[in-house]
């Protein structure tokens, strides 16, 4: 964060770090986060208002990895957000799920993830059923299942800026890919390289170089507002 911080700072920018409710934040909250609400980040674009170090004229939000899908969902609804970065899009959290496995048909999703590898089914018994507030396989994947952007792009008005790394799965490429195409706002599309040494999840093996990306993007969008 000390790199990201300072890439925030060379550009004036004041910045509040929010964590989703279920993620495993140092206070390990046990609340978790419903498909289909945005109310709890337009409680965090109220607090931003109300600091009065913040332009609510300039108000831009950041999406990173689970924030791919909850930040878009966010502008969608609310307009005081002026402009978006998704890093990366996720229009489907199922999808993306079934992606990293093997075996079995899409219509039998809890076999074909009993089919996968150890490390997936690791993250998926150690962390996503925890991060989402169910105790069993078949629970989460009809969870993951209302996880969805499909549709709801066309209702984001603001600026946006599209990021995915190419060391990222098929899935996640294409679903990136489809998000950008189906906005009908300004729209930015980014792929972060291996090239760039920024090929990893969200391109954190390269935070300079994708922060840069981010945050230079914002600045100029939010010139022109």
């Amino acid at each position: 964060m000390k790199k990201e911080r300072s890439t925030a700072m060379r550009l004036a920018t004041v910045c509040a770090l929010s964590a989703a409710p279920g993620l495993r934040t140092p206070w390990r909250s046990r609340r978790h986060w419903p498909p289909a609400r945005p109310a709890p980040l337009s409680a965090v674009v109220n607090y931003a208002l109300n600091r009065t170090a913040v332009n609510g004229d300039r108000l831009a939000l950041y999406g990173l990895s689970f924030g791919g899908y909850l930040a878009p969902r966010a502008a969608a609804h609310d307009r005081r957000i002026k402009a978006l970065v998704a890093n990366s899009p996720q229009r489907d959290l199922l999808g993306l799920v079934l992606d990293a496995t093997t075996g079995g048909s899409y219509d039998d999703a809890s076999e074909r993830v009993r089919r996968a590898s150890w490390s997936t089914q690791a993250l998926i018994e150690n962390y996503l059923l925890w991060n989402h507030g169910v105790t069993s396989l078949d629970a989460f994947l009809r969870h993951a299942a209302n996880f969805s952007l499909e549709g709801m792009e066309e209702q984001i008005a603001c600026p946006t800026l599209s990021l995915v790394a190419e060391g990222e799965t098929q899935t996640a490429l294409a679903q990136a890919r489809r998000f950008h195409q189906a906005l009908r706002a300004p729209k930015h599309f980014v792929t972060l390289t291996t090239a760039d040494g920024a090929d990893h999840h969200c391109g954190v093996s390269n935070v300079t170089h994708t922060s840069a990306l981010a945050y230079d993007w914002i600045a100029q969008q939010l010139r022109q507002a």
